[in-house]
């Protein structure tokens, strides 16, 4: 127990015993003291301790907002005082793990391709992720962590800031460029995942470009440090030129950077022309254009003719033109570096409106640009989530829709095994695959997409399937579900909950929603997965909400939601709350759910029908002084269900929904959740409008006390959430409660048993939702939502969930060896099947070891390895050689032993030994004299005849080459055909069972006529029977 200590450092035993909660000074002296350190435990010098200077330094904030954010510090635990023990600071909260599964910094970025198409790099934060082009999924990560003894400079140190820009060297396509807001660009073997080199350019770099033809140089635009830092914390600046465009050499690290011109606006692009001549900048409404042969020149500017801020710039792979796009989602095509006449340097400074080419489709603002590698088609996308493809010779234009969220990378690449394909980089932070060959999405990176910005003002969406370990999380559109598996990293089902079209307002550039997803649960099994979606009344409409049930079921692609009942208006035309599943797992009851809606009733719904076959419907509904419910929770056992009303909890049985009793005596103007604790759910805990959560006793129907959480380690308290967030931890008695601060989250982890927390943890962000997951009751995971979007796992064992493959840096050269280019022969004839063995390094050792080892054989196969003339006769090896290579195949007996061994069914129903009925023995067939005869004649008759002599005039016969005259009588297999006379064709082979004679065969056939081709026409006739 911690003691509080007054200035003279005598100790206040009355503060502990106080039923007063304020928070003394000296509290908030140690508290602002760990402000910087958590684990700090000194307490701040006291204001006499401090000499002058310091203290008149100190006291440099606002008096009136510290004693204002105390004052509400002090109000609000002093709601229905309780005492706060002083213990509480003795729990030290340290931060706890973490791992993000979404995050907004790989969002918006344009992927870099390798030379051969097998791999793409994305900026993601400081660190750089390396996707395989096949399967989309992170293979590495360029990020070497720092050392403690290597400066910051280093090249074993990081990024310390967001990296900006990537590209591959020009004339190494085996190094990579990365430049960041740290003012630094590096250099990396990114086939090996290692760092080569570092230059600190001095000012945070926004873009990066080279070319081949300025060999060990790049371009890049730096922006001032001091703006950019106020841009970053969201404040404007008045700066209209801060921006520096030089030119730095990489070949030495002494040589200081080249400034190109003077400073110009915020730089939104930046690139070479095809042939290196040019760089272009695109600043503002202006297009800066230099040429790097005469960089001392400076700038010669164009303006845009619509006078619009321009946002994206993309140059030709091989002409010397480039294209922008706008704000107002234009599209121009420059062809001024083709026109040496406007290319001059007369009038410095003064902009000139070239000649450009106008292509419009996008409502809003231009969000990417790229150009296909064969320069055919220009490609745009934006806000609208179209995909345009655009024919550079005849301006038409194609679109692919609904790609999902807004496109805010292009990325294009020939891929020698899959053609042209096109790589998206949405605002989701996902990237999607398209080939153009065949018309559609090859595939979509697994990673949780980012929801939709609009959401930002209601509560996430968070929904666990403790069976299969997967999230139900809102996706960027509000209308859809996304299902992510944390078993295999990946997306398991875009669920779309309320079919909408994907069109953008015109007039605001986000999706029209006539119906938005606000809640989703899972029930204990997974099967069934429950969601609310909707629309609040408007002008246009009024509100509808619905109740959907999804059932889990095998399709052609896997496991997926799937329909089973929707009820429209559950409450009425009012908003619901809040809804959970319940089944009694002791009972073995029917799975119900429960909902709580704004029209002040909660409804049990529960299935009806055979197994397979269930369809929802309403099975009671429950009423309590017509207080509005706002949050419900079964008991573990489902025999209890509490629901919250107002200031009130009410209990209710869970069988026959009678009313239990009521619980009035809480310290709360407003219950906000309530959550039964422990297996037996013997507890009730029970939070409200204040910081401080209550436990209640069922059985004894009393409170037995407050529990306390940790201070805050900042004094911003103004921003404090009072909402404290209850989770109970499965299969434990503990539970979770988390206090949102500004720019932490502090959670401590309680017993019902007792007020002080057992242990407390932090986190750097604060969260607006968390789910446990199945793990270990003392060591468990959750899921987390923070308040900017992001998805976390945070807990104490994050080692239960499979670590993914691509989290660390690593060398690709082993288990992704680079392909090259098929050769003619492939392209025609297709890959070989031994081309591309993917267990190269399983297949069996070339080493020479002995048979004795191998197959029991006493015989040295090194034997072999000497010269012919040293070796023992070939007779006295030839046995032992034999029985070493070839294994003698396992009897029956053995055979069962190792099916069963392996987990193989072996069929035991086998009838009994007498009724098995004896199959007949097939004597050997014995050929006589007739029909060897009979071959005889046929091979005579066919295969002996001399060829005729081709006479002048003959023509080919059905185009089997053969010639006949033309006046000639036909013949039928080689044998001249007279009117009347027919000549048998060779009969077919005799069956192995019964033999026919030839002579009746022959007879039969004469008497009867058969049809036999026509030489002609090769159309079956009849020939008449001989007379």
């Amino acid at each position: 127990m911690v003691e509080a200590s007054s200035a003279d450092g005598r100790t206040d035993e009355a503060e502990n015993t106080s039923s007063s909660s304020k928070i003394s000074k000296s509290k908030l002296r140690r508290a602002s003291s760990t402000a910087g350190d958590p684990k700090s435990s000194k307490p701040a010098p006291s204001k006499e301790d401090i000499p002058p200077e310091d203290g008149a330094e100190s006291m440099n904030l606002d008096e009136k907002k510290t004693k204002k954010a105390r004052k509400k510090h002090r109000q609000g635990e002093s709601d229905h005082s309780q005492p706060t023990p002083a213990n509480a600071a003795a729990v030290q909260a340290e931060e706890w793990s973490w791992i993000p599964l979404a995050n907004e910094e790989q969002a918006g970025h344009s992927a870099v391709f390798s030379n051969d198409g097998q791999y793409f790099f994305v900026p993601s934060g400081s660190s750089i992720k390396v996707y395989a082009a096949e399967t989309l999924k992170v293979v590495s990560t360029l990020s070497p962590l720092r050392s403690s003894s290597a400066p910051s400079l280093s090249p074993a140190s990081p990024h310390t800031d967001l990296v900006t820009s990537l590209l591959l060297n020009p004339t190494n396509p085996l190094q990579l460029y990365s430049a960041s807001l740290d003012g630094t660009i590096k250099v990396w073997d990114w086939l090996e995942g290692t760092l080569l080199k570092t230059f600190d350019f001095g000012k945070p770099i926004s873009h990066m470009c080279a070319h081949v033809e300025c060999s060990d140089v790049v371009f890049v635009a730096g922006r001032n440090a001091k703006v950019a830092m106020k841009q970053k914390n969201g404040r404007s600046t008045n700066s209209k030129a801060e921006c520096t465009v030089a030119r730095v050499s990489l070949a030495d690290q002494s040589q200081k950077s080249r400034r190109i011109g003077k400073k110009i606006a915020p730089v939104t692009g930046l690139s070479l022309s095809a042939d290196g001549k040019f760089l272009i900048a695109t600043a503002a409404t202006t297009a800066h254009i230099a040429l790097t042969s005469s960089l001392e020149k400076g700038w010669i500017k164009f303006v845009s003719p619509d006078g619009i801020h321009l946002t994206r710039l993309v140059c030709h792979p091989s002409h010397n033109i480039f294209a922008t796009g706008d704000k107002s989602g234009h599209i121009r095509i420059w062809d001024c570096l083709q026109d040496e006449n406007q290319l001059t340097f007369e009038k410095l400074g003064v902009a000139k409106t070239p000649t450009t080419r106008l292509m419009h489709w996008h409502a809003h603002e231009v969000g990417a640009l790229a150009f296909t590698p064969n320069g055919a088609f220009l490609i745009s996308g934006g806000v609208e989530a179209v995909m345009i493809l655009w024919n550079m010779d005849t301006g038409r234009r194609g679109n692919v829709p609904r790609v999902g969220a807004p496109i805010q990378g292009i990325s294009t690449v020939d891929r020698p095994d899959a053609g042209q394909e096109i790589l998206l980089g949405l605002a989701d932070g996902s990237f999607a695959m398209y080939n153009v060959t065949k018309g559609r999405f090859r595939a979509q990176t697994g990673s949780v997409k980012l929801a939709s910005p609009t959401l930002n003002d209601t509560e996430p969406i968070l929904a666990v399937d403790p069976q299969r370990r997967r999230l139900a999380l809102a996706s960027f559109h509000p209308a859809s579900l996304q299902i992510h598996s944390l078993l295999t990293s990946d997306s398991v089902q875009e669920l779309e909950v309320a079919p909408s079209n994907r069109v953008s307002h015109k007039d605001k550039p986000v999706f029209i929603t006539p119906t938005t997803v606000i809640q989703a649960t899972f029930d204990d099994t997974g099967r069934w997965l429950a969601t609310i979606d909707g629309r609040e009344a408007s002008l246009d409409s009024s509100a509808a909400w619905y109740l959907k049930f999804w059932e889990l079921r095998g399709t052609s692609k896997g496991e997926r939601y799937v329909l089973n009942t929707r009820i429209d208006l559950p409450h009425g035309y009012e908003r619901i709350v809040t809804l959970e599943f319940c089944r009694p797992p002791t009972t073995g009851g029917p799975l119900k759910l429960a909902t709580a809606g704004e029209d002040g009733t909660v409804k049990i719904w529960g299935a009806r029908g055979p197994v397979g076959q269930e369809i929802w419907v309403n099975r009671a509904t429950l009423t309590y002084r017509e207080e509005p419910p706002l949050h419900l929770s079964f008991s573990p056992d489902g025999s209890v269900l509490a629901v919250a009303h107002g200031s009130y909890v009410t209990l209710w049985d869970g069988q026959s929904h009678a009313l239990l009793y009521a619980i009035s005596s809480l310290p709360f103007r407003k219950v906000n959740t309530v959550h039964f604790v422990g297996s037996n759910g013997r507890y009730l805990v029970v939070s409200g409008d204040s910081k401080d959560a209550i436990v209640w006793d069922v059985l004894k129907n009393k409170g037995l006390g407050r529990v306390s959480t940790p201070p805050p380690t900042s004094l911003d308290t103004s921003k404090t959430s009072r909402n404290p967030l209850v989770v109970p931890i499965p299969n434990s008695d503990n539970f979770v409660v988390a206090i949102r601060h500004s720019n932490q989250t502090l959670v401590s982890i309680h017993s019902p048993r007792q007020s002080d927390p057992l242990r407390a943890r932090s986190l750097p962000f604060p969260v607006l939702r968390l789910s446990p997951l199945p793990s270990s009751p003392d060591r468990f995971v959750m899921a987390a939502i923070a308040a900017d979007g992001s998805v976390n796992l945070v807990g104490d064992d994050l080692t239960l969930l499979p670590q993914r493959e691509g989290d660390v840096e690593r060398s690709l050269t082993s288990k992704h060896p680079l392909s090259a280019r098929p050769s003619l022969f492939e392209n025609v004839y297709g890959r070989s099947a031994f081309k591309d063995l993917e267990n190269v390094e399983n297949l069996p050792s070339t080493e020479m070891v002995s048979a004795e080892d191998r197959f029991g054989a006493a015989v040295d196969l090194r034997l072999l390895d000497g010269p012919a003339y040293l070796l023992p006769p070939i007779e006295s090896l030839f046995t032992s050689l034999m029985e070493g290579v070839l294994v003698k195949p396992p009897t029956n007996t053995e055979q069962e032993e190792q099916d069963e061994e392996m987990g193989m069914d072996v069929d035991l129903d086998e009838a009994p030994e007498d009724n098995i009925v004896p199959a007949p023995l097939l004597r050997p067939r014995e050929e006589n004299e007739s029909e060897i005869s009979m071959l005889v004649d046929l091979f005579s008759q066919h295969a002996l005849i001399a060829p005729s002599n081709t006479k002048k005039g003959s023509r080919v016969v059905n185009g089997s080459g053969t010639k006949r005259p033309i006046n000639s009588k036909a013949q039928v297999n080689g044998i001249a055909a007279s009117a009347g006379t027919h000549l048998p064709s060779p009969s077919p082979t005799p069956s192995p069972v019964a033999s026919v004679p030839v002579a009746k065969v022959k007879a039969k056939q004469k008497a009867n006529g058969i049809l036999h081709p026509s030489p002609s026409t090769g159309q079956k006739r009849k020939v008449p029977p001989t007379s």
